[in-house]
């Protein structure tokens, strides 16, 4: 975020409100039975800012014991897919694409490696 106050990660009726220092993170949690459902977002109530952005969502399931717990196999029929990958200078910007010389680094299916050409 970029200096102003007022915006608000929620999940239903809880709240944490989201800092504008940097790259910080902003956690929430919450307490999810199977036959409930969640609504889950990013609120903007009274923010000052003329711009916005967040990246780099991260969703836990912590388990009944608060220690993450194994993901299950997809459903039958569920097709698996990587993304794409992102790269990003030395510095940690994010690029649009592959740089065509330099040294960058590239994070793709959950492994990063240093690139040179």
């Amino acid at each position: 975020m970029c200096g102003a106050d007022g915006a608000l990660l929620f999940a239903d009726d809880k709240t944490a409100e989201m800092k504008h220092e940097g790259n910080a993170d902003t956690s929430l949690d919450f307490d999810l039975t199977e036959k409930t459902n969640l609504t889950l977002g990013v609120r903007l109530a009274n923010y000052g800012g003329n711009n916005f952005k967040f990246d780099n969502i991260r969703l836990f399931y912590l388990g009944d014991n608060g220690v993450p717990d194994a993901v299950g196999e997809l459903p039958a029929g569920t097709q698996q897919t990587s993304a794409p990958a992102a790269y990003y200078t030395i510095s940690g910007l994010r690029l649009p694409k592959a740089p065509a010389n330099g040294t960058y680094i590239e994070v793709k299916d959950g492994k990063s490696r240093k690139l040179s050409r």
